[in-house]
């Protein structure tokens, strides 16, 4: 499945959801993070070929969009890590 975008948009939330739990189970809280910083440094979307990071609005860029985004990182690494 690895890089097939039109097959992953056909997913359920619970399909989804299932690869999550296959793939991170067993991941340390660490190696999630370093893994998740690590593909924000070198993911590029594929139709403007730019990093992420660079394709968000001016006001997600500021501390409290920060703040939301750890708080959603911390609840995912909660549900199939914890």
């Amino acid at each position: 499945m690895s890089g097939n975008r039109e097959a992953m948009t056909k997913l359920s939330p619970p399909d989804l959801e299932k690869i999550l739990a296959a793939t991170l189970t067993g991941m340390s809280v660490e190696t999630f993070n370093a893994e998740v910083k690590k593909w924000l440094a070198t993911a590029k979307d594929p139709r403007w070929k730019r990093p992420y990071t660079e394709l968000t609005y001016l006001p997600m860029q500021g501390s409290a969009a920060a703040a939301l985004i750890a708080a959603a990182l911390g609840a995912i690494t909660a549900r199939f890590l914890g």
